[in-house]
C-alpha cells in the first residue's frame, strides 16, 4: 500500500445545477475574470433582467467568477451558483485565461506552489498529491495554476491535465469564507483501541514527534511501524530537497476507536511545518480486523455499496453548500477503499486541496449510524446503539410537509438528522427536476416521499385517468432520481373523492389527510406555527406543514429539539401506520393513529 494511498476519494468534483437552472449553460473556457461586489448587498438572478427570480443575495466584498456578459448583466458564478449580476456593482480584479484542470500525477510526492517558474523561487504552499488546481498556462516545464484564491506555478513532471471540469470549487468568498463541510481535524486525543507508542527524533533540522498504536499484532503492527517510517522518509526527502537551512518538525499522532473485540479503526494525521510556511497536513484512515491481524479493505463494511454511495452523494452535496442543483459522482470514484466506522458513524476524510481549493483546509464527510447502519455488513454494539429504533409504546407524530422540494427543506432536514427524527415529504412533481439534489438528500436520510401530485391539481375535479397520471407521473420520476417506491398520496387542499381512493387502491397508496393543520401557509409567522405544532400535537397524530417558508423551517428547527425532550419519536407517515392493528391499507384516508388501532404486538 502506498503512502499516500489515504488521498483515498478521487472526486470529479460537482457539476452545479440549482433551482437556479443548469450551470453554466454558457462557454466558461478562455478568459476568465475574478471580481468583488460593490455598493452593499448585490442579487444573483436567474435571467439578466432586473424582475427575474432572485437566486441568492451576496455582500459588500464578496468575490465572483465571471463568466460572460450580456448587456449590463455578468454571467457569474459565486460557490457553485450560477446566474446574473448587474456588471455596475462588480468590480473586476483579475483576468486570466483558463486552460484546463490538472490534478497531482503521483499520490506518493509533496507539490510544492512556487511563486514564479523557478525551483529557487519563494514556495507559496505544499500540496499533497491529487490535489486538483486550475490550469492558466504551460511552458518549460511548469504549469501556471490557481486554488481559489491562490495562485503559483507547479514544475510540470507533478501534474496531470484531466477532462473533469472543476469549475465550481475555484471560487471562494473572501472576509466571508463559509465551507459547511465538516473540519477534517482528528481528535487526537481519542484513543479507544491500542496503546500507545510515542518516539521523537532530529533528522538534521527536522524534528519529529511520533505517536502511533500498537496492537501486539504481527502484520498490524508491522504495518504502521512500516507506514511511520514511510512518512517520515517522505517529508525528510522534501526537507533536505528544499528547507534543509530551515528549522522544520514533522508530528504525527492519531485517533482510534473500537467497535469491539474484533474490529478498529485508526486515523494517522500528519503535520508537516516549515518555518515561514503554512503546515502542510494529512490523513490517512484504515479499519483494522484484530481477529485475522489484517487491515481491511473497506467494501467489506458494507452491505449495499450501492445504497451507501448514494447516502454520500446526497449527503456531500447538502454539506457543501446551501445548494439545490445536482452533483455528479464518478462512476470510478474508489470511493471505500479508505472508508473508517469511527464512534461517530461512517467516516471519510478528505485533504486539503483535494475536494475543495487549499484554503478550505482538511475536510470530513461522516454519515451517522442512524442513517447508514441498515446497510453495513458488519454489526457491533456501537452501531446497533447508534441504529434506528420505534417503541410503539411510546409517543410517535408525524410530520408531514406539503408543496417541496425548496431550498428551505434542506433546514429542515439538517435538524431532524441531528435529533434522530423522521418525516414525510409531500412532493410536487414539476419541481423534482430544479430540486432534485433535495430529493435526494431526503432519501438518503431515510424520510419517506409521498406524493403530492404533478402540478397540484384539485384531483376531485380530474377523471381517472388524470388523476392516475397525476400520480404515477410524480411516483416514476421520484424511484428514477431515488430508487424509492412512493406509498403514501398527499391530495392538493385535501380534496378526496371515491375516484381518488380506488387509483390509490390500485396503486398501492394510502391517502394521508391531517390531524393538526399549522396554517403556516397562511400565517407566514415563525412564532405561531411554532405555537401551533407544540400545542396541538398528539401522540398518533399527522401534522401539516409546507416546506417552502423560511418561517416554517424556522419553527421546525426551534421545536423539534423541544417535540424530541418531551419524548415524542418522529416517525414517517408509513412508519407510523406500520403499527395500525390492520396494517395500512390502500385507498383508505388516514389522520391519525387511534390508540384503540396500536397493534398490541
Amino acid at each position: 500500500m502506498k503512502l499516500y494511498r489515504f488521498c483515498a476519494v478521487f472526486l470529479a468534483i460537482l457539476l452545479f445545477m440549482g433551482s437556479f437552472g443548469a450551470a453554466p449553460a454558457e462557454d466558461t473556457s478562455g478568459i476568465r475574470r475574478i471580481g468583488r461586489i460593490t455598493g452593499g448587498s448585490l442579487r444573483m438572478r436567474e435571467k439578466p433582467e432586473s424582475d427575474a427570480e432572485v437566486i441568492a443575495s451576496y455582500s459588500n466584498g464578496t468575490q465572483v467568477n465571471i463568466y460572460g456578459s450580456s448587456g449590463s448583466w455578468y454571467y457569474v458564478e459565486i460557490n457553485g451558483r450560477y446566474g446574473y449580476m448587474l456588471s455596475k456593482y462588480v468590480e473586476t480584479s483579475l483576468e486570466y485565461t483558463h486552460a484546463g484542470w490538472a490534478i497531482g500525477s503521483s499520490p506518493d510526492r509533496i507539490i510544492n506552489l512556487f511563486s514564479s517558474p523557478d525551483p529557487s523561487s519563494d514556495i507559496l504552499r505544499k500540496c499533497v498529491g491529487e490535489t486538483r488546481f486550475e490550469v492558466l498556462d504551460q511552458s518549460n516545464g511548469w504549469i501556471h495554476v490557481r486554488s481559489g484564491l491562490l495562485f503559483g506555478y507547479v514544475q510540470e513532471d507533478n501534474l496531470r491535465m484531466t477532462d473533469t471540469d472543476y469549475s465550481a470549487v475555484t471560487c471562494l468568498t473572501e472576509g466571508e469564507m463559509k465551507f459547511t463541510l465538516e473540519a477534517g481535524q482528528v481528535r487526537t486525543n481519542w484513543h479507544r483501541a491500542g496503546s500507545q507508542k510515542s518516539l521523537s527524533t532530529s533528522i538534521g533540522n527536522l524534528a519529529c514527534t511520533i505517536r502511533y498504536p500498537v496492537f501486539v499484532l504481527g502484520r498490524i503492527d508491522a504495518f504502521f511501524s512500516s507506514r511511520i517510517h514511510e512518512i517520515m522518509d517522505f517529508v525528510s526527502q522534501d526537507h533536505t530537497q528544499y528547507h534543509s537551512d530551515k528549522h522544520a518538525a514533522l508530528d504525527i499522532s492519531y485517533s482510534s476507536s473500537k467497535l469491539n473485540d474484533r474490529y478498529a479503526s485508526v486515523t494517522l494525521l500528519s503535520v508537516y511545518t516549515v518555518d515561514g510556511l503554512s503546515p502542510l497536513s494529512f490523513i490517512h484512515s484504515c479499519m483494522l480486523d484484530l481477529e485475522e491481524d489484517i487491515i481491511m479493505d473497506g467494501t467489506a463494511l458494507l452491505a449495499d455499496p450501492d445504497a451507501v454511495r448514494f447516502q454520500y452523494d446526497a449527503k456531500y452535496s447538502r454539506v457543501f453548500g446551501n445548494m439545490t442543483g445536482g452533483y455528479v459522482s464518478p462512476q470510478d470514484l474508489d470511493l471505500f477503499s479508505h472508508a473508517v466506522l469511527d464512534e461517530n458513524g461512517l467516516s471519510f476524510y478528505f485533504q486539503a486541496g483535494e475536494i475543495l481549493p487549499l484554503d478550505a483546509g482538511m475536510q470530513k464527510i461522516t454519515l451517522p449510524y442512524l442513517q447508514c447502519s441498515s446497510v453495513l455488513a458488519i454489526s457491533t454494539p456501537l452501531i446497533s446503539d447508534g441504529a434506528r429504533q420505534i417503541d410503539p409504546e411510546k409517543p410517535m407524530l408525524a410530520l408531514t410537509f406539503d408543496d417541496g422540494p425548496s431550498a428551505e427543506t434542506l433546514r429542515i432536514l439538517d435538524v431532524l438528522e441531528k435529533y434522530g427524527g423522521r418525516a414525510t415529504f409531500c412532493v410536487v412533481g414539476n419541481r423534482l427536476n430544479a430540486f432534485s439534489n433535495v430529493l435526494k438528500c431526503i432519501a438518503a436520510q431515510d424520510n419517506e416521499i409521498a406524493c403530492h401530485t404533478w402540478s397540484h391539481q384539485k384531483l376531485t375535479e380530474l377523471s381517472v385517468k388524470q388523476i392516475q397520471s397525476q400520480l404515477t407521473r410524480v411516483n416514476d420520476l421520484v424511484f428514477e432520481l431515488t430508487g424509492k417506491q412512493v406509498k403514501v398520496l398527499r391530495c392538493p387542499y385535501g380534496s378526496f373523492n371515491s375516484r381518488v381512493k380506488k387509483v390509490c387502491a390500485d396503486l398501492g397508496m394510502i391517502i394521508a389527510s391531517w390531524k393538526v393543520d399549522t396554517l403556516d401557509w397562511s400565517t407566514r409567522n415563525t412564532s405561531k406555527t411554532y405555537r401551533s405544532l407544540i400545542r396541538e400535537s398528539r401522540s398518533g397524530y399527522i401534522v401539516l406543514m409546507h416546506d417552502l417558508y423560511a418561517t416554517t423551517a424556522d419553527a421546525v428547527i426551534k421545536a423539534i429539539p423541544e417535540l424530541v425532550e418531551q419524548g415524542y419519536q418522529l416517525v414517517t407517515v408509513s412508519e407510523l401506520f406500520a403499527y395500525h392493528k390492520d396494517g395500512a391499507v390502500p385507498g383508505t384516508v388516514y389522520m391519525r393513529l387511534d390508540p384503540e388501532n396500536l397493534a398490541t404486538e
